[in-house]
């Protein structure tokens, strides 16, 4: 199982997130804003990090990059939700893949989804 990082300021998602994955005997820790993340992230050295593109005080789209400098295998799923208009949501997700992320999808995800795409990105080669 893996060492899972969650970084979402809405606490609800988290507390999702973190429940489905513990559940499936992942490792678990969340972060709810970017600067904690890269904290935390330095510390524990994470397998696996799920982050929010959306956030106060740092992006997911500049933690992506950040989080490349201190581990350049780090494997990344960016997740984001709320966006308006036709065609963001993609435009949004693309642009975290260019910025590093190995996975992305729009929120709400199912658990199904979320184990899916944990499982993706663990199976992943580097």
């Amino acid at each position: 199982m893996a060492d899972i990082l969650i970084i979402d300021d809405d606490t609800d998602i988290l507390i999702h997130a973190e429940t489905v994955l513990a559940k499936a005997g992942h490792t678990v820790r969340t972060a709810v804003d970017g600067i904690s993340a890269i904290q935390l992230f330095r510390e524990i050295k994470p397998d696996l990090v799920i982050t929010d593109i959306f956030m106060p005080t740092k992006s997911g789209l500049s933690l992506i990059p950040e989080l490349r400098i201190h581990n350049p295998d780090i494997r990344i799923i960016a997740l984001s939700g709320g966006m308006d208009g036709v065609g963001m949501a993609g435009f949004i997700l693309e642009s975290a893949k260019k910025a590093g992320a190995l996975l992305t999808h729009e929120k709400p995800v199912s658990k199904e989804a979320l184990l899916g795409l944990v499982q993706e990105a663990l199976s992943i080669s580097l």
